[in-house]
Order: C-alpha cells, then structure tokens, then sequence
C-alpha cells in the first residue's frame, strides 16, 4: 500500500516509495504475487488521508493473504474501518517531537501499533520506545546492493543527501566545515529554498544538486569518501544505507544504529547541543580527509554490514517469514 504523496516507483523523491517498489520487487522474484496500491492525491498527509478512504474500494477487489501498510494516515484510517495488517513504522518522530503536528504524527504511529496485527520497527532502538509488544519484528530497509559500487577512485569529498530543509540539520556540518577548503555536496530535492539560501550563505561553496536520477546519484557516492549525516530525527535513514553500500566512511548521529561506532563510522551522540556536534563533525571529518586508509577501512566495514543483512534478498526472506506468521495468528 502506497501514500498517495508520490508515484510508485517514484520519479524522484519519495523514500518510503522506493522501498515498496524494492520490496514488492524482490518479494516478487521469490514466487509470490504482490498488488502495489497507491493514486498520487496531493504530496501532503491530506492527500494521504484522501487516497487511503479511496483505496479501500480497490482493496475489497483483490482477494489478498496480507495487508502492509507504511504510512500513518493510511494506517490510522484502515485500523478505524477494522482491517487486519502488517504495519511498518518509517516515521522519525519515535526519536523527539519539536511541534504540535509531529506530536499529532507520533499519537497516529502509536495508535498503528497498538491496532496492527504484526509490525515492522526499523530498528531495535525503535522497537524499544514502541514498547513492549510481542508483535513488533525489527526488520530494516533495504538496498539494491548491485547499483552502489565501492569506486576504487574515491575522491576526498564530502556527501550530504535528503530533501534541504531545516529538519535535516545540513548547516550544523557546513558551519562545522565551512573555513575548512573542502569539497561538499548536498544530494537532494530543495524542499525549502530560504534554508538553501542559509546553507549558501554559511558556505558559498556548497554543490546543492536538487533532485538528480538514481544512476548519478549513486556515481556521486562511489567516488567520494565521507558522507555526514547531520540529523538529530530520523527512523532508518535510507541516504545512510545507501552511502555505507557505496564503501563511504559515515559520520552521524547516535539514532542511525546501523553505523558500528568506530567501525563503519563515527556516532554523536544526539543529545548534544549544536555546538558540540559541529566540533565532532569538524574532529573526525578533518581525521577522515587526512587519513585516507583509515576512511577506505570505515567504508570497506560497512559495506560488508549491508552486503550482509540489507540486501534485498534478505530483507523479503525475513518479510515473508513475517507475512506467515501474520497469517497463522
């Protein structure tokens, strides 16, 4: 089931989409037949609200096993008509609230877990702070592990990726990099374009790309070598996965579990205040750029991590066996 926010596969933006349009995929090739829901209504939750009551009538036309659901207002709205799903949580919010709307948006992810039949947390950290439910499985997002290459000509460059806007933090590693001379790069749709203006301002040299295809954008992975990743509020960040299978060394914060501190990266905590962050991304990003065999090591361990478990193939074996159970209750 998609959002009605965006097309599925999506044209540009939309990572939510691209994982059920990944899943669906991968689920499909180990022989079982997956209907992908989803009318593009309006790229807000109202539009979401809107496609879930109209998706119901498509719904009662396919005689399906299992119902999964990645979106709260979707979610909220299937649990209040009284049908049984498989719900995967992609929401940030489990990790702070700063407004009435995200404390609204968190009051919804709970209400889908507490409703739902079986659902996904995207990590064990999540999983906790949904509390104790004997129905929560930790199944991660995935990634196609054959589009991102580790490049053996990496570059001393530094990555940044996600839609520009404030949420994401971008100015907290620019301020941190800004009378430095390196190379940054932002990668992502400019969802607010006085942020952007701010972002210039604080590095006039900063590359904003905007929203670039899916080949380019994973060229621009391979070929550098750090990719920081400012945000103090995410789930399972899918630019984070996708940098550490492109062999990049990850600085981040502490809610980006995958990152093995001091392995695959380096983890602020996200408790600290900006000033301490920006001295952290200043630390370790100045190490990285002058140690090159330490950052090829970081990136080599953690493209092992997700060559190993968020591949694709396993994420739709784990998915199935999720799927079985659901239908054994």
């Amino acid at each position: 089931m998609g959002s009605g926010r965006y097309s599925i596969p999506p044209e540009g933006y939309g990572a939510v989409e691209k994982h059920i349009w990944n899943l669906a995929s991968a689920i499909k090739k180990k022989g079982h037949e997956v209907h992908i829901i989803n009318s593009v209504m309006a790229s807000n939750s109202i539009g979401e609200y809107k496609f879930a009551l109209k998706s119901i009538k498509e719904v009662k036309k396919i005689d399906y096993d299992v119902l999964h659901i990645h979106t709260a207002p979707v979610g909220l709205v299937y649990s209040l008509f009284g049908y049984d799903m498989v719900y995967t949580s992609h929401s940030r919010h489990w990790n702070g609230v700063k407004s009435l709307r995200e404390l609204y948006g968190l009051m919804v992810e709970k209400h889908n877990v507490k409703h739902a039949k079986k659902v996904v947390a995207l990590t064990e950290v999540i999983k906790k702070k949904m509390g104790i439910n004997r129905n929560v499985v930790v199944i991660p997002n995935g990634v196609d592990t054959s589009l991102y290459k580790n490049s053996n000509m990496k570059k001393n460059r530094i990555v940044m990726m996600g839609e520009v806007s404030p949420r994401k933090e971008f100015h907290l590693a620019l301020l941190a990099l800004k009378d430095l001379n390196y190379n940054v790069t932002i990668i992502g749709p400019v969802t607010d374009r006085d942020y952007a203006d701010r972002l210039r301002c604080i590095m006039p040299s900063v590359v904003l790309t905007g929203e670039i295809e899916e080949m380019k954008m994973t060229g621009e992975l391979s070929s550098s070598t750090i990719f920081i990743h400012p945000s103090r509020s995410e789930g399972l960040s899918m630019a984070v996965i996708e940098a550490m299978a492109s062999g990049m060394a990850v600085i981040a914060s502490s809610v980006n579990s995958i990152v093995e501190d001091g392995k695959s990266g380096y983890l602020f905590d996200s408790s600290l205040d900006d000033a301490g962050i920006t001295s952290f991304i200043r630390d370790k990003t100045t190490m990285l750029i002058n140690n090159n065999e330490l950052a090829a090591r970081l990136g080599q361990y953690g493209r092992a991590i997700i060559e190993r478990s968020y591949s694709w193939e396993v994420i739709a074996d784990k998915m199935i066996e999720l799927y079985t159970s659901f239908l054994a209750m």
